[in-house]
């Protein structure tokens, strides 16, 4: 590969990254399909992240604050999804930690559950709280934070499962 192909690589990525924030990874991808060898793909990925086109913590920050506020994911579905992006663990949990607090993941997650619970058509309770448990785990909750939910749900008389211990 010639050094025009790599130069015009790097300008289409930067703009690639200039227009949303991205992780090294999507950027890889990319160059792999372009064709580009492994030994560009990395001078490629340097230069970017020198020139703060790339920067693995403004995108971890970037993607929790995205997938909590506006898909209203939890921790455990967030962590994942950014683990599968080959991000380093320290980076994901410092995101989470600074951008959702505890508070409000309960609050969230207690207005998902509720609005879950009057759509569901079960007869018995145990069949609500399983239907309740399966959707809040689809969204990334954790099974103890769902638990302590419905459990309260059922102290505020709301026509919660009763079954969850």
């Amino acid at each position: 590969m010639n050094t025009t192909e790599e130069t015009e690589m790097l300008h289409k990525m930067a703009a690639y990254c200039a227009r949303t924030e991205r992780c090294p990874s999507d950027v890889r991808k990319k160059l792999t399909a372009m064709g580009a060898t492994s030994d560009v793909e990395e001078r490629i990925v340097a230069r970017l992240t020198a020139e703060r086109f790339l920067d693995e913590a403004r995108y971890c920050r970037s993607f929790v604050e995205d997938k909590w506020r506006f898909n209203r994911w939890g921790r455990f579905k967030i962590r994942f999804e950014l683990r599968r992006r080959d991000l380093p663990d320290n980076l994901i949990e410092e995101a989470l930690s600074e951008l959702i607090e505890e508070e409000d993941y309960r609050a969230v997650l207690d207005e998902l559950l509720r609005r879950k619970l009057s759509a569901i058509r079960a007869t018995s309770s145990t069949d609500r709280a399983v239907k309740l448990l399966r959707y809040a785990e689809s969204k990334g909750f954790e099974r103890s934070a769902v638990f302590d939910c419905i459990r309260a749900m059922k102290d505020d008389d709301v026509e919660a499962p009763e079954d969850i211990d």
